[in-house]
């Protein structure tokens, strides 16, 4: 079981990694898009895959919620940061395989986007 998660663990944790120590291309992205009303889905692509803890989802969170970024676009990256990972797929597949692994990254990925998009239509 170890060596089937180990490539996703690495790869993971290599992304959670990169995006907490250097906090440049996603925050980068996300300043880009802004006000964007698609803002929310960028924010999900950009979060699903990473392995992060909510505690350490603040630090990436901070300078985005201090650039003015909508309330919205934030909790569907916080959301989509916590809710899964490349490791959790990798045990899921061997659980569900991968049909239904694609299956529940789609549904992550609507529920996370939709709650983002209605939470910035009742905060703008």
């Amino acid at each position: 079981l170890l060596r089937r998660l180990l490539v996703a663990l690495l790869v993971g944790t290599a992304l959670a990694a990169i995006l907490v120590n250097y906090n440049l291309r996603p925050v980068e992205v996300m300043l880009q898009i802004g006000h964007a009303w698609w803002s929310p889905m960028v924010g999900v692509l950009l979060g699903l895959p990473l392995d992060v803890n909510a505690a350490v989802a603040l630090p990436i969170l901070l300078p985005l919620a201090e650039a003015g970024l909508p309330i919205g676009t934030l909790i569907a990256l916080m959301m989509a940061t916590t809710l899964a990972s490349f490791p959790e797929a990798a045990v899921l597949k061997s659980l569900i395989g991968w049909k239904g692994v694609a299956k529940l990254g789609a549904w992550y990925f609507s529920y996370c986007a939709g709650t983002g998009l209605v939470l910035n239509l009742v905060f703008m």
